[in-house]
């Protein structure tokens, strides 16, 4: 099976070198890294440079590597030279044998079989946790729970294997994943369970496998409610250490479903477009138009506002090149954009006044839910009606486009800001509560009016066309804002952006923010009590203490 061949030198110093050599003994190769064993032990040495396979273990020339050992990875032949070199208890003559066969073998034996069982395993993301036929975690599990009928706090998963897992003839499922032997491994009696990181410390609780599936279950009654938790499945008990992809759970209590919705608030995208008020000559031949300026309008995406009359020329909401003619309702509108901005649907039921106190359910609700859970004593008015024109009109009363919630002000910064997932999981009692409302990351929302513009007919007569007020959020604004100072452009940051008068081009240019092109026109960031006086000023927002930075409300963000 091996040639052999013995160098007496080089056996007396093995003998000589046997007491001193049992240090460099670990654990079998367990880590996955190259174990360079007890040099005296073995069959005979080769008697000349090893070309096919050799195992330092004991000096051998082989034709393959015997059971018990692995062929070394580049890595793991490396970390075995360098621990070669750095043992000094070998000797030159020893070290320089080892070291020779090493580099003049095709393959290397290394001792064990090496870490066999993948962490490729990936928790799919509609995992859910039911207690009876509630929903106990949020992502959105009210459907599948209310087919469950759990006696106990229960966490419901399943998992997508990967190939090196997948494809091994000893696994292919979850439960062989967690509790069969792999052949020739060196991992034996393998068990696995949830572990749970809360940022501080981890606590675990066992988990239930379907025999030859890849679904699992697990009680979670002892994990804390309210928490954010980083969860894995990990194999703990043979030593393997092998887990599963981290997924987030976030527990809550059981909520009453019979009469409200639950989870976070119903999102609705709201869309912008444009009109173009002209000016111009109106006559039998033909209409000519010497310049326009746009207006802009905001609408939520599942209700388009009505088509602009017949008869007005000078007042255009459609793209008059693609659909000439009068406008119609199966136009698109002019310079779409559909998702310019989100807010919260006003069809959830949460934001109704069914008890008629003047204010959406939903304020209630929190302000019971913050006494109810923290003792904690607030009166609140966090969301409002958003209404706004959604064309041009005499109306008095303008449509709804959804809800906003009041942006927040730091104490100790005197900074407006929106709340996002550092907040949910910070220390306030009341993100606490907005966690498992929202759950969303947010921000601010900020109304800019345009500088003046003044058209003029073919006659010379001049007209100052009506003010056009803007919607922009916040993570758009930032890409492209800046304040003016003797003369010079700077983008403004958290502390300017209070304390300075903000302005940016529209159309929005981000690549080039700073630099004025021929279509752009100036926009001034104003608070909705500063707008203009022509301006419309029945915008439904409430008075409230403002944010420096002007923003009137905070939003679902959109990226």
């Amino acid at each position: 099976m091996f040639k052999g061949r013995r160098n007496v030198i080089l056996s007396l110093l093995l003998m000589s070198l046997l007491a001193s050599i049992s240090s460099c003994v670990d654990g079998g190769g367990k880590s996955g890294r190259a174990s360079i064993k007890d040099f005296t032990l073995g069959g005979e040495t080769a008697t000349g440079p090893c070309t096919a396979f050799y195992r330092p273990n004991d000096q051998t020339c082989l034709d393959a590597c015997p059971t018990g050992t692995r062929e070394g990875t580049v890595q793991e032949v490396s970390d075995a030279v360098d621990q070669v070199n750095g043992d000094d208890s070998l000797g030159d003559v020893l070290k320089a044998s080892i070291l020779a066969d090493i580099d003049s073998a095709a393959r290397v034996c290394l001792e064990g079989s090496g870490v066999l069982r993948p962490s490729d395993i990936t928790v799919n993301k509609d995992f859910c946790a039911c207690e009876g036929n509630k929903a106990i975690i949020l992502n959105n599990c009210d459907a599948f729970c209310a087919g469950q009928n759990d006696e106990s706090p229960t966490l419901h998963g399943s998992v997508k294997l990967g190939e090196n897992s997948l494809f091994n003839s000893d696994l292919g499922n979850l439960d062989n994943w967690c509790n069969k032997e792999i052949t020739n491994s060196d991992f034996k009696s393998p068990a696995c369970r949830l572990e749970y990181f809360d940022g501080a410390g981890t606590v675990t609780t066992p988990i239930t496998v379907n025999a030859g599936s890849n679904v699992f279950t697990a009680n979670i009654a002892s994990i804390p409610k309210k928490t954010p938790l980083v969860v894995r499945v990990v194999e703990f008990q043979s030593g393997s250490a092998a887990q599963s992809s981290a997924f987030q759970i976030y527990r809550i209590d059981p909520v009453d479903t019979s009469q409200v919705p639950t989870g976070p608030l119903k999102i609705m995208p709201a869309s912008q477009y444009t009109c173009l008020t002209r000016a111009g000559t109106q006559e039998p031949t033909g209409n000519i138009f010497d310049n326009a300026a746009r207006l802009h309008f905001y609408f939520p995406t599942n209700n388009d506002p009505p088509a602009q009359p017949p008869g007005n020329p000078f007042l255009i909401c459609h793209d008059t090149n693609l659909n000439p003619g009068d406008d119609s309702p199966l136009f698109p509108r002019l310079e779409l954009v559909p998702q310019h901005f989100s807010v919260w649907d006003i069809s959830d039921l949460r934001f109704a006044d069914q008890d008629g106190d003047g204010s959406s359910d939903v304020n209630k609700s929190i302000q019971d839910k913050l006494l109810n859970d923290f003792n904690d004593t607030r009166e609140i008015n966090l969301f409002n009606i958003f209404q706004w024109p959604n064309r041009p009109s005499s109306d008095t009363t303008p449509p709804t486009v959804g809800m906003f919630m009041q942006p927040f002000i730091n104490g100790l910064t005197g900074r407006g800001f929106c709340p996002t997932q550092s907040d949910y999981n910070g220390n306030d009692n009341l993100f606490k509560v907005l966690k498992e409302l929202v759950g969303v990351d947010t921000e601010g929302i900020y109304l800019a009016v345009r500088e003046p513009v003044r058209l003029t007919d073919d006659t010379g007569t001049v007209v100052t066309a009506p003010d056009d007020i803007l919607i922009i959020r916040e993570n758009l604004l930032e890409k492209i804002w800046f304040y003016s100072e003797n003369n010079q452009l700077f983008i403004p940051d958290e502390i300017t952006s209070g304390s300075k008068t903000i302005h940016f081009y529209w159309p929005a240019d981000t690549d080039d923010p700073l630099v004025r092109k021929s279509t752009q026109k100036i926009y001034t960031v104003r608070a909705p009590e500063n707008l203009n006086a022509d301006s419309q000023s029945a915008t439904g927002i409430p008075t409230v203490i403002r944010p420096p930075d002007k923003r009137f409300g905070c939003v679902p963000a959109l990226d």
